[in-house]
């Protein structure tokens, strides 16, 4: 196992030079194309496509379909970073380039290492594992503060309520919560990195 791990782990600094400008989207495989979540990520990949970012999302159905479906409609392969599963086949192969993990702790650390900030869609335990992975490295500072876009504020109202308790009750900082950005908009995302990109 340490020795797969360990080659993971030189393909990730391998792929590096495929990778600019770069955020990951995390959501879940289960959305249906019919879900307006689906358009939502679509929608949200094509757009930061055609302002110069690169996406990088999972290889799986749903909201990383999505994301790569997105990208390839403003003339851009996304990245994939493919997570080897018997229920989960890698979609669109040809649309993307990719790189293939069996273990969820080098891919996380592909989106750490890859990625200059991140949308979390709505999703279950492999999204929000995904998603509290990034805002634990930002807090440790194991990782340099980056954006976190929780992007559909109905399905992330409760979650943001929960996190405000943690912080009210002394269990996280009140800064722990300063990169995390709620929004149903495309626009509010690209402007945040706009700025961000500005003030580095």
């Amino acid at each position: 196992m340490i020795e797969a791990i360990s080659t993971e782990i030189e393909n990730i600094a391998a792929f590096k030079h495929n990778i600019v400008n770069a955020v990951g989207v995390f959501g879940s495989a289960r959305i249906k194309e019919s879900d307006n979540y689906y358009q939502q990520a679509k929608e949200v990949a094509r757009r930061l496509v055609e302002h110069g970012y690169q996406v990088i999302t999972g290889g799986g159905p749903g909201i990383m379909k999505a994301a790569i479906e997105g990208s390839q409609i403003a003339g851009m392969k996304s990245i994939a970073l493919n997570i080897r599963l018997p229920f989960e086949s890698d979609i669109l192969p040809q649309k993307k380039l990719s790189l293939d993990f069996n273990y969820f702790m080098t891919r996380k650390l592909a989106f750490a290492q890859y990625c200059d900030a991140f949308i979390a869609m709505p999703g279950g335990f492999g999204t929000l594992d995904e998603l509290f992975e990034m805002l634990t490295l930002i807090q440790t500072g194991k990782m340099s503060r980056k954006p976190v876009f929780l992007l559909g504020s109905e399905f992330w109202r409760n979650g943001i309520a929960w996190l405000r308790e943690l912080r009210d009750s002394g269990l996280i900082s009140a800064t722990d919560l300063d990169n995390i950005f709620i929004t149903d908009s495309a626009d509010d995302v690209l402007d945040k990195l706009e700025r961000n990109k500005n003030e580095k």
